[in-house]
């Protein structure tokens, strides 16, 4: 799911939001279904990602990625995994269809609710499960006021 969203945050690939939000929507409805395994359709597991494209992602990523790594480690988890995993996935599949919506930079902050979901999820780390938790809350909120706030300004 990091993976998936990085790309959304550092706006290197204009329109990705477009390109990982179906994988992430399909990832997000396997932890809401309580699945063990990953599993993608064979048109996205077997496509690949232009090498160049890859290594500049990765160059302009890898550096903030090893930091938050850094911060995130086993602390705090709620007993009750499976129940988590469902939560986890049902933030998740609602960040990823706010990134769908065509709104200017608005894609970061679904897109760091998800990576510090993701982080929590593999890690088992409360305090990030918390900081994703609240992180979607505030995307559907800036989502919403957004909206109304265009919606006022258009005029019928």
């Amino acid at each position: 799911m990091v993976l998936f969203a990085v790309p959304n945050v550092f706006h290197y690939l204009p329109g990705s939001s477009v390109i990982t939000g179906v994988p992430l929507m399909i990832l997000a409805l396997q932890l809401v279904a309580g699945r063990s395994s990953v599993w993608l359709p064979r048109a996205m597991s077997d496509r690949s990602v232009d090498r160049a494209r890859f290594v500049r992602i990765v160059h302009y990523s890898l550096l903030w990625v090893e930091r938050i790594e850094r911060l995130a480690r086993p602390r705090l988890w709620p007993g009750a995994t499976a129940s988590v995993d469902r939560l986890i996935g049902i933030a998740c599949l609602l960040m990823a269809l706010l990134l769908f919506l065509p709104i200017p930079f608005g894609n970061d902050v679904p897109a760091l609710a998800i990576i510090a979901l993701g982080l929590a999820l593999s890690e088992r780390d409360g305090v990030w499960l918390v900081m994703g938790l609240m992180a979607s809350a505030f995307a559907v909120a800036f989502v919403v006021v957004r909206n109304q706030l265009v919606s006022c300004l258009v005029v019928p």
